[in-house]
């Protein structure tokens, strides 16, 4: 630090030397400050300040009155110093100090160094009437003057040069730290020489040691991956030749034999002679190129199995359905449907049905690894024969059903696997990939409907009847969103005294064909999953319709509802029907939920829990078609239930039959037994009606009794005396 004061200490004293600025003139200099009237300096400075205010580059640096009030002392003691007469260390360093401010405030030298000749312009009549008598003293105080101005000059332009210089350093310092953040390097290439000038970043992209600098073009390109040489070279030529700019990608084979994808950005920059240089920016994108090639694979591969996706597959089979039409040859497509997965994701989690999906997809790849095959579907696979116009379809299938038929073992459980198949044959390119993969799966299907562990043949006439299926889904969905479903509902009468006491809501769809009772589409709806968001709708309207009644000044019975499988799983079934009887504001005993035995064991642990839930609010909860399944006594004591519905079936022969007769008699004393409600559907004629008279039958519903109806028509039930047959 020491020796740095004192070199700048030599560097001033040199340049005061060379100004002439001795000690006389800081004698004379100060003893013009002594002379200088108080009321000339601050008249001085107000003028100057005024002038300063005057232009818009000067007054810019005058924010406010607290920066204007700090100039007019800035002046003052400027003027002070400038007239004091000691012009050493310190004053320089205020000199380039005041310099340094300014230009980082944006104040260009021109307007500093144009104060510096106001400040002369003022003194100048100020000395000549101080010395008007002493013409030589003048003339030296003048000279002295114009010594310390250009000193003061000379140390401002200093240091706006060094602040330039730094910013400028500052700047390269920035712009290469972002060059190695973003990896980018420069380069030239000069064609009359044949060489190509690298920056330190650029050297290091190509895998060389900072420093290579100029290097030969040859050099260079033996560092271009071979297969990408050519492309650079040509790109290099035109832009020399053509004056052409280019942007290309290839790759460098680094050392340790990692390969680098590099990107270049060239301009061909035009002298007197044509082009001669070209100018390059290179950046490494590496990581961007493996993340995009990582996206182009996951958009077409499944990420469970890492098989082909439904697009890519399409992709493949059209091209293979080209190839077979070119070629007049016959192509053969498997759709493999894995049976009862979803019993496995109930009974043992999903994580062990994703450990299944993936090993079947492994002895797939494994088992016909020249082939095609994809993951279409949640436990659907696709099998295409590649490069073979020919094949044996029997054999095909029978090798992949071996694959499945195989047990597995997945965390300590061992459990038999098997699929159903739905094969396709074409000749040519009959049909298009997507209509193909469609065929295969009806076909499909066919087969799981036939119980499993089997395959089917596609045809075309089963694929109309499955397009017509396609086609009343697609209207049905229309109907959802459109409003068409309405709920009928038929009456519930006691046995002992002939009272309304419940309505069964039931489904109705008002299609543009008319009225379509359940029997036309609720097959399709279970089949799609519609019937969730259908059930949800109909628990609304049920709540609803109750609603409206009581508006009216009625007091209407239980109403119950139907719940399918599908529903009683849905995790927001209990939200679902708290929410309906909360919008409708309905005592929730006004509502009764009717379940069958099939809707329970799908998943009896959730069932059961959905179940004491709805119970909690308050909701009845129904078995309905008792005694048709296996488990039907299991449940009795299970279930949170309120009432048993005897199935039609154990009615409609009353009382001629002894079987239902026994059956009718046993159902009602157990359900009594276990303080269970029973109610008889399918009440037809009055020798039924007689028989569970006499067996003290809670409820009936029937024809006999009443049909569904719509709302409009119920109303009567609660004001007209009912009086059972």
């Amino acid at each position: 630090m020491s020796q740095g004061r004192t070199s700048e200490a030599e560097e001033l004293a040199r340049h005061k030397v060379f100004l002439e600025l001795t000690d006389e003139d800081a004698n004379l200099l100060a003893e013009l400050g002594r002379r200088l009237a108080l009321e000339d300096r601050e008249a001085f400075l107000e003028r100057f300040f005024d002038h300063f205010q005057r232009f818009p580059e000067t007054s810019s640096v005058l924010a406010s009155e607290q920066e204007a009030e700090r100039l007019r002392e800035h002046l003052a003691n400027y003027f002070r110093q400038l007239t004091g007469g000691d012009y050493g260390e310190r004053y320089a360093g205020n000199r380039r100090e005041v310099g340094h401010v300014h230009q980082r405030r944006g104040l260009d030298a021109k307007w500093y160094l144009g104060a510096y000749g106001k400040y002369l312009r003022e003194l100048v009549p100020a000395v000549f009437a101080l010395y008007e008598r002493e013409p030589a003293r003048r003339v030296a105080v003048l000279q002295a003057l114009h010594k310390v101005l250009f000193l003061d000059m000379s140390l401002v332009l200093e240091a706006y040069i060094q602040a330039d210089q730094q910013a400028l350093r500052n700047r390269e310092t920035r712009l290469r730290h972002v060059h190695r953040l973003a990896a980018i390097g420069s380069w030239e290439w000069h064609a009359d020489v044949r060489s190509i000038h690298l920056s330190d970043d650029a050297a290091r992209l190509f895998g060389l040691p900072p420093g290579s600098d100029v290097l030969h073009a040859s050099r260079v390109m033996d560092l271009v991956h071979e297969d990408d040489r050519a492309g650079f070279l040509a790109a290099a030529e035109r832009a020399i030749s053509e004056g052409l700019p280019f942007q290309l990608v290839h790759r460098v084979r680094l050392p340790n034999d990692e390969l680098r994808y590099l990107k270049h950005y060239a301009e061909p920059v035009r002298g007197a002679h044509g082009v001669q240089t070209v100018m390059g920016a290179v950046q490494d994108i590496s990581d961007q190129y493996r993340t995009q090639r990582q996206l182009d694979w996951m958009t077409r591969h499944d990420p469970l199995t890492g098989l082909a996706n439904m697009s890519s597959a399409l992709g493949a089979l059209e091209h293979q359905l080209l190839e077979a039409e070119r070629h007049r040859g016959e192509l053969s497509v498997l759709l493999i449907g894995l049976d009862r997965l979803r019993r496995i994701n109930d009974g043992l989690g999903r994580d062990i049905g994703d450990r299944l999906l993936r090993l079947c997809a492994k002895r797939l790849q494994r088992a016909f690894p020249a082939h095609l095959v994809a993951r279409v579907s949640g436990d659907e696979f696709l099998l295409v024969p590649l490069g073979q116009m020919t094949t044996e379809l029997e054999s095909l299938v029978e090798r992949a059903m071996a694959l499945f038929h195989l047990p597995v073992q997945i965390a300590g459980h061992e459990m038999p696997v098997s699929a159903s198949v739905g094969a396709l044959r074409m000749r040519g390119r009959e049909m298009a990939a997507r209509d193909v993969i469609r065929g295969a799966t009806s076909a499909m299907y066919r087969a799981k409907g036939a119980g499993g562990r089997t395959w089917r043949l596609f045809d075309s006439a089963l694929d109309v009847e499955r397009a017509g299926a396609l086609g009343l889904e697609a209207q049905l969905r229309r109907a959802l969103e459109t409003g068409e479903f309405r709920l009928h509902y038929q009456p519930q009468f006691t046995v002992a005294d002939g009272r309304l006491c419940g309505l069964e809501a039931l489904l109705r769809w008002e299609s543009s064909q008319g009225l379509q009772s359940p029997s036309v589409f609720l097959a399709v709806l279970e089949e799609t999953g519609l019937i969730v968001e259908v059930g949800r709708t109909v628990i609304r309207q049920a709540c609803e319709q109750v609603a409206a009644w009581v508006r009216e000044g009625f007091a209407p019975p239980r109403v119950a509802v139907n719940v399918s499988p599908l529903q009683l799983a849905d995790p927001e079934f209990v939200t679902v029907v708290s929410d309906a009887l909360a919008r409708a504001a309905i005592p929730p005993g006004t509502l009764e939920l009717e379940l069958t035995e099939h809707a329970v064991i799908q998943s009896p642990e959730q069932a059961q829990k959905h179940l004491e839930a709805c119970k909690a609010l308050g909701v009845s909860i129904a078995m309905d078609d008792f005694g048709t399944g296996y488990s039907s006594l299991s449940y009795l004591k299970r279930l949170p239930l309120d009432s048993v519905k005897m199935d039609k079936s154990f009615v409609e022969d009353l009382p001629g039959d002894t079987g239902n007769v026994a059956l009718t008699r046993a159902v009602i004393a157990m359900a009594h037994g276990l303080g269970l409600r029973v109610v008889a559907e399918g009440v037809e004629n009055t020798g039924q009606m007689d028989f569970l008279q006499a067996q003290q039958c809670d409820v009936v519903q029937g024809f006999l009794l009443g049909k569904p109806m719509p709302p409009e028509q119920v109303r009567r039930l609660f004001t007209a005396p009912q009086a059972l047959p």
